[in-house]
Protein backbone atom coordinates (compact mmCIF):
# COMPACT_ATOMS: atom_id res chain seq x y z
CA UNK A 1 0.00 0.00 0.00
CA UNK A 2 1.44 3.35 -1.03
CA UNK A 3 0.12 6.56 0.47
CA UNK A 4 -2.89 4.66 1.84
CA UNK A 5 -4.03 3.42 -1.58
CA UNK A 6 -4.48 -0.10 -2.89
CA UNK A 7 -4.09 -0.80 -6.59
CA UNK A 8 -7.20 -2.61 -7.85
CA UNK A 9 -7.52 -4.22 -11.27
CA UNK A 10 -10.86 -5.10 -12.87
CA UNK A 11 -9.91 -6.65 -16.21
CA UNK A 12 -12.40 -7.13 -18.97
CA UNK A 13 -12.07 -10.51 -20.62
CA UNK A 14 -13.65 -12.15 -23.64
CA UNK A 15 -15.72 -14.99 -22.22
CA UNK A 16 -16.56 -18.00 -24.36
CA UNK A 17 -19.91 -19.39 -23.26
CA UNK A 18 -19.66 -22.85 -21.64
CA UNK A 19 -15.93 -23.09 -22.45
CA UNK A 20 -14.69 -23.20 -18.88
CA UNK A 21 -11.16 -24.41 -19.65
CA UNK A 22 -10.62 -21.58 -22.12
CA UNK A 23 -12.03 -19.01 -19.71
CA UNK A 24 -9.88 -20.33 -16.85
CA UNK A 25 -6.74 -19.91 -19.00
CA UNK A 26 -7.82 -16.37 -19.86
CA UNK A 27 -8.45 -15.53 -16.19
CA UNK A 28 -5.07 -16.94 -15.12
CA UNK A 29 -3.30 -14.94 -17.84
CA UNK A 30 -5.07 -11.75 -16.74
CA UNK A 31 -4.24 -12.42 -13.10
CA UNK A 32 -0.56 -12.75 -14.02
CA UNK A 33 -0.71 -9.57 -16.09
CA UNK A 34 -2.42 -7.57 -13.33
CA UNK A 35 -0.11 -8.98 -10.66
CA UNK A 36 2.96 -8.07 -12.71
CA UNK A 37 1.60 -4.52 -12.99
CA UNK A 38 1.35 -4.18 -9.22
CA UNK A 39 -2.32 -4.94 -8.61
CA UNK A 40 -3.10 -5.94 -5.05
CA UNK A 41 -6.75 -6.77 -5.63
CA UNK A 42 -8.08 -8.30 -8.86
CA UNK A 43 -11.80 -8.68 -9.52
CA UNK A 44 -13.58 -10.38 -12.40
CA UNK A 45 -17.20 -10.27 -13.62
CA UNK A 46 -19.63 -12.76 -12.19
CA UNK A 47 -20.04 -15.97 -14.17
CA UNK A 48 -16.86 -15.29 -16.14
CA UNK A 49 -15.89 -18.98 -16.03
CA UNK A 50 -19.07 -20.30 -17.65
CA UNK A 51 -20.48 -17.21 -19.34
CA UNK A 52 -23.47 -15.24 -18.11
CA UNK A 53 -25.48 -16.05 -21.22
CA UNK A 54 -25.23 -19.82 -20.70
CA UNK A 55 -28.83 -19.69 -19.42
CA UNK A 56 -30.09 -23.16 -18.46
CA UNK A 57 -26.64 -24.69 -18.93
CA UNK A 58 -25.63 -23.30 -15.53
CA UNK A 59 -27.92 -25.91 -13.99
CA UNK A 60 -26.01 -28.77 -15.63
CA UNK A 61 -23.85 -30.64 -13.14
CA UNK A 62 -21.02 -31.08 -15.68
CA UNK A 63 -20.67 -27.33 -16.21
CA UNK A 64 -20.77 -26.69 -12.47
CA UNK A 65 -18.11 -29.35 -11.87
CA UNK A 66 -15.94 -27.80 -14.59
CA UNK A 67 -16.29 -24.39 -12.91
CA UNK A 68 -15.27 -25.82 -9.53
CA UNK A 69 -12.26 -27.55 -11.13
CA UNK A 70 -11.41 -24.27 -12.84
CA UNK A 71 -11.53 -22.41 -9.54
CA UNK A 72 -9.10 -24.94 -8.11
CA UNK A 73 -6.76 -24.37 -11.07
CA UNK A 74 -6.94 -20.61 -10.53
CA UNK A 75 -6.26 -21.02 -6.80
CA UNK A 76 -3.24 -23.23 -7.50
CA UNK A 77 -1.86 -20.77 -10.06
CA UNK A 78 -2.04 -17.91 -7.56
CA UNK A 79 -0.51 -19.75 -4.61
CA UNK A 80 2.36 -17.75 -3.19
CA UNK A 81 1.38 -14.44 -4.78
CA UNK A 82 0.91 -11.64 -2.29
Amino acid sequence: MKDGFIKVCAPSIEVKVASVSNNVKTVINKIDECYNNGAQVIVFPELCLCGATAQDLVFQSKLLEDCLDGLEDIAESTTGKK
